[in-house]
């Protein structure tokens, strides 16, 4: 690094949350191994392994989606790619799945605030009038609440 490269953004990992979700997907991929590679083939057992595995699958599944919307983001965003593909997944799971395409929960109003807050750098009332505490829609990525600009703003509208 010279002194005339940018300096570069650090980013803070919440390790409570990775842990969570490595927990998840390890605990997955040793399931998965266990019953449908190792016990499957296996003489006298195999048949419990097959008979289960639906179950197994679903109860994954309902896992999945409980983390998903939890921790929210790309694990909401990538639960509603994997409940549409009818070609890979069984019906039990995708119909599991298919929660996260329309009830995704809406974020607190006070998170929503803090992240005003330490994007406009000054208070949410300094920046805003009115701030509907109740949003007109939530998504895995976004949430959108209605709100008046504080006087003296003056908007500008940016449309490409």
């Amino acid at each position: 690094m010279t002194p005339d490269d940018p300096p570069r953004r650090t980013y803070q990992v919440d390790r409570a949350r990775y842990l969570r979700v490595m927990r998840f997907f390890v605990a997955a991929f040793l399931s998965i191994l266990w019953w449908d590679v190792l016990l499957r083939h296996l003489p006298g057992v195999g048949h419990l392994a097959a008979r289960t595995a639906l179950d197994r699958w679903r109860g994954l599944a309902r896992r999945y989606r409980h983390l998903a919307v939890r921790l929210g983001g790309v694990l909401i965003k990538m639960g509603q790619f994997l409940s549409i593909r009818v070609d890979i997944l069984p019906a039990e799971v995708l119909a599991e799945l298919a929660g996260l395409q329309d009830e995704v929960p809406a974020e607190p109003l006070a998170s929503i605030q803090a992240t005003l807050t330490a994007e406009f750098g000054r208070p949410v009332e300094q920046v805003f009038a009115w701030l509907s505490p109740q949003p007109d829609a939530a998504a895995s990525l976004a949430q959108v609440h209605r709100a008046r600009l504080a006087p003296p703003e003056h908007p500008v509208l940016h449309h490409r």
